[in-house]
């Protein structure tokens, strides 16, 4: 492309995008909103438009109430700490990080790499990435990435895997014997303790402003599991009574904080 039609297309990009920005304040539309959703020609789109109605000084981010510079947060613009984008997430390089040591935690804890899954210097490096990943949260959640309760539940499932990961022994103690001995716990008895950490946090999920699916599937990944312990009726046999009635309150209360936040992502789509 000659390198003259560059400024051109700008430009026709910037005033087709205030059109669109025009159309959807006239509809009442939130063009942030909009913008965080849609596809990426649609984010684009509008952030030329956004752009232009700052460089003409018409308001940009006063038009939804903010007080931000160009961009305020969207694609193209300022972001957040860290460079990242309130409106982006896939493509954050927080979040992949975040995804990426969870992914390996999982296939860890599921003895996909069998019972020696790394060396002790693999270790270190794994547990190293466990603490980076805390600090991704924090960046996430500073940019308004992703809200304060998603935050909290993403940083509770990264403290679990982190001890599971702990657990597993390095191939330079495949010939080692020094097994500690560990307590019985009942896998119900461990559901619900997860879950009555998390349910105050799924609570304040199911309030937030901001909801984003793939977060949001990433953290109930844990709660589903759990709630389905407690669904067993074998497994809920070995609690005491009072512990039985506690874990069918506890299961009714996760349920209908997933009701609401299900029924927000609903809305949202």
């Amino acid at each position: 492309m000659p390198q003259r039609l560059v400024p051109v297309l700008g430009a026709v990009a910037g005033l087709v995008g205030l059109l669109v920005v025009a159309g959807l304040l006239v509809l009442g539309r939130d063009p942030y909103r909009v913008a965080a959703l849609g596809p990426r020609w649609r984010r684009r789109l509008i952030v030329a438009g956004l752009a232009l109605l700052t460089t003409l000084g018409l308001g940009g981010c006063g038009l939804r109430g903010g007080d931000g510079g160009p961009g305020c947060g969207l694609p193209g613009g300022g972001g957040g700490p860290g460079g990242v984008a309130a409106a982006e997430l896939g493509g954050a390089q927080e979040w992949r990080r975040l995804v990426s040591v969870l992914s390996e935690a999982d296939e860890i804890a599921a003895n996909k790499r069998g019972p020696y899954p790394f060396s002790e210097k693999g270790k270190k490096h794994l547990l190293a990435r466990f603490a980076d990943a805390e600090k991704d949260v924090d960046r996430l959640a500073s940019a308004g990435t992703i809200g304060g309760a998603a935050a909290g539940l993403l940083k509770k499932d990264l403290a679990e895997r982190r001890a599971v990961v702990q657990s597993f022994r390095p191939t330079e103690m495949k010939n080692a014997t020094c097994y500690s001995p560990m307590p019985m716990v009942w896998p119900a008895k461990r559901s619900m303790g997860r879950l009555a950490d998390r349910l105050p946090l799924l609570e304040r999920l199911a309030a937030e402003q901001r909801l984003r699916p793939e977060v949001v599937r990433r953290v109930l990944v844990a709660v589903e599991r759990d709630l389905a312990t407690l669904d067993s009726q074998p497994e809920v046999a070995h609690l005491p009574a009072a512990e039985r009635a506690e874990a069918t309150k506890l299961r009714a209360a996760v349920r209908a904080a997933l009701s609401r936040i299900r029924g927000r992502l609903d809305e949202k789509q």
